[in-house]
């Protein structure tokens, strides 16, 4: 069950958290989506990487593939892979 409160505060410390980023997508003054990630420290890379945590579309704008294609944009020459759930291939 969604918990409003929850939400709100999660919103807030994640807001406050400088290693957090949300993008938000708007159809006029509607949210239709967003982007919740985190950036951190790896070794393998020698620096930071950014991680996904979240993704969501509206269903009847296109889903996470267009989410992930326009990702391109914020991180120019990112390797960004689709990768299909077992249920998606069916």
């Amino acid at each position: 069950m969604f918990d409003w409160e929850m939400f709100i505060q999660s919103f807030k410390d994640m807001l406050n958290d400088e290693k957090a980023f949300i993008f938000v997508a708007e159809n006029g003054d509607k949210i239709v989506g967003y982007l919740l990630g985190f950036i951190h420290t790896t070794f393998f890379a020698n620096g930071n990487v950014a991680w996904l945590e979240e993704i969501m579309v509206e269903k009847n704008l296109g889903g996470r593939e267009l989410v992930l294609r326009n990702l391109q944009h914020i991180s120019p020459g990112s390797s960004i892979r689709i990768k299909k759930s077992k249920q998606q291939e069916r």
